[in-house]
């Protein structure tokens, strides 16, 4: 006959410290607010360390394109640039680039299979093309050129990034996220050195697996 010591119990199933999310979401990007242009997209990966129920850390690469237009005055041409001869009205154009966030995420109410969470990070861009329509006076005459940069500009740690969301569990291991989300500049970005600003809307399916604890 057991006795209750030598009955083995079942370990208590506890969340991995590790999740994995798969991300999609569209953007708005606006220069110093002056004007609007088309949705922009995001579309990526992101990995999480969970130090408890509610604090954890993310990162990831995102791959996103951006849409906008620039007042000339915001508009910082390169000395070398040709544009530095001419006065500069408009610009409008997209940049594609691989966006690296790093944020730290505070989950309220963890418990509950549906949540509110907070987030607050720091964003770099690694650009791999930028493409302008300049508008620009010529002889008093307002003519238009465009000009494509297949660019190689990188901006470390250039963006402030802070979110708010609502987290829903589907099971075990998956839960959906979304999440509306601000991107402000802590600088410059691109040929022109623009303060460029994004506000969108994300959306996430998170994995993160079971795990037995002893």
């Amino acid at each position: 006959m057991q006795t209750d010591s030598t009955i083995s119990k079942p370990g208590k199933t506890t969340n991995s410290k590790f999740s994995i999310a798969f991300v999609a979401g569209m953007d708005a990007s606006t220069v110093k607010y002056k004007y609007s242009d088309k949705a922009g997209i995001n579309i990526g990966i992101l990995a999480g360390y969970h130090f408890n129920d509610h604090w954890s850390m993310h990162t990831g690469v995102l791959f996103t394109k951006k849409n906008y237009t620039v007042a000339g005055e915001d508009f910082q041409v390169p000395k070398n640039s040709w544009l530095a001869n001419y006065k500069l009205a408009m610009v409008d154009g997209y940049c594609n680039m691989w966006e690296v966030p790093l944020f730290v995420r505070y989950q309220f109410n963890a418990s509950n299979k549906r949540s509110f969470f907070l987030s607050s990070g720091i964003s770099s861009y690694f650009m791999t093309r930028e493409n302008y329509n300049y508008a620009y006076y010529l002889n008093g005459q307002l003519v238009t050129r465009n000009n494509n940069y297949p660019t190689g500009n990188t901006h470390l740690f250039s963006i402030l990034r802070l979110s708010a969301g609502w987290k829903k569990s589907i099971g075990k291991s998956t839960s959906i996220l979304i999440e509306p989300y601000a991107a402000l500049p802590l600088g410059g970005v691109g040929f022109g050195n623009i303060r460029l600003s994004s506000y969108g809307l994300n959306f996430s399916l998170q994995i993160r697996q079971p795990s037995k604890k002893k």
